[in-house]
């Protein structure tokens, strides 16, 4: 068994604001319309993301994308199912949003953002993160078009 790769960029990526950790490997049409998404965001918004999943298929799409080097990828061995709820964050310590986590941990980035599973998302940042003092329970960002 070989061990993961460090969750560190070799470079911090462009843009201004806060980086943003992207679970690019949550949601039903994941990890492609995460990349196409990140990489229209990154161009047209001057966001600073890091994408945060298998990094070869990552890079392979980024490259489809006319988009390799422009946003930074975090390796994570693993993925969180839809259907997984709140004890996935135990059973998939190397997912991609427990990777995310760390990296909000180790003070890398300062948001998470995921189209996974809301339950696994909320369990595993909740516990990987744990809350501020004073909140009781985690906040969703939810948009609604109007």
């Amino acid at each position: 068994m070989t061990s993961a790769p460090p969750a560190r960029r070799s470079s911090p990526p462009a843009g201004t604001g806060p980086v943003i950790a992207v679970d690019a490997m949550g949601g039903d049409h994941a990890p492609h319309e995460i990349v196409r998404g990140a990489v229209r965001a990154v161009r047209a918004h001057g966001l600073r993301l890091v994408l945060v999943g298998r990094t070869a298929e990552l890079a392979s799409l980024l490259a489809e994308e006319d988009a390799a080097g422009e946003i930074p990828v975090v390796h994570a061995d693993d993925t969180l199912a839809m259907h997984e709820g709140a004890l996935a964050s135990w059973r998939r310590p190397r997912s991609s949003v427990a990777v995310a986590c760390k990296l909000i941990r180790q003070g890398d980035a300062a948001a998470l953002v995921s189209a996974g599973s809301t339950g696994g998302v909320v369990a595993t940042s909740t516990v990987r993160l744990r809350t501020q003092p004073g909140v009781l329970r985690p906040a969703l960002a939810v948009l609604f078009p109007t």
